[in-house]
């Protein structure tokens, strides 16, 4: 991402450097500069300018009749022929076209680099949340599986305080008619040595 941002910076200044090169080094007026021009206006200003001289550099170079070909023809056409070379035009369209394109592209790669980190994140945020769900499930899993054991060893208790309450008062309830018994035989034995008396 930060290589992207730099490449851009970087070809934002070569277009700046070069529109500068490319007044100085044509006949455009120097009041027509960057800050006053709006967007786009100063290439096609400079192109026409540029094209106007080059024409003029060939008709200045191609053969006339014997009246345009006089000395006096001659001087008046040099007068206006252009003072730079007419192929600038084409060299500095072609590096302005290139730049831009460059440009471009790089902002269009790094637009999808950060689409691709917001999906990234989006992706992982989503991950995040369903391992949470999920997590938030296993520990209801496992929360109500404890409840059932609690609750399934409280029966089982339960279950066995009853049992050991059942068997003693059965051992209890052994143990009074034991002790009613004995009080019987003990009257039984008293009467029939009443009786033998």
């Amino acid at each position: 991402m930060q290589h992207l941002q730099n490449n851009l910076a970087e070809l934002t200044a070569q277009i700046e450097s070069r529109k500068l090169n490319f007044i100085s080094n044509s006949n455009v007026n120097p009041k027509l500069s960057h800050d006053t021009l709006p967007s786009g206006s100063l290439d096609c200003t400079v192109c026409i300018h540029e094209t106007k001289q080059m024409t003029g550099a060939v008709h200045a170079e191609t053969p006339r009749t014997s009246r345009r070909d006089s000395p006096r023809s001659r001087r008046v056409v040099s007068q206006h022929a252009a003072p730079t070379d007419g192929q600038n035009v084409v060299m500095y369209s072609d590096e302005f076209g290139s730049v831009e394109r460059s440009q471009r592209l790089v902002e269009q790669s790094l637009r999808t680099s950060e689409l691709r980190a917001q999906e990234s994140r989006l992706e992982r945020s989503q991950r995040l949340h369903e391992q949470h769900i999920r997590t938030s499930e296993l520990r209801e899993r496992e929360s109500s599986v404890e409840r059932s054991q609690r609750l399934a060893e409280q029966s089982l208790r339960t279950s066995e305080l009853r049992a050991q309450e059942s068997r003693l008062e059965r051992s209890q309830r052994l143990h009074e008619q034991h002790i009613r018994t004995s009080e019987l035989r003990e009257r039984v034995s008293s009467v029939c040595s009443d009786l033998r008396a």
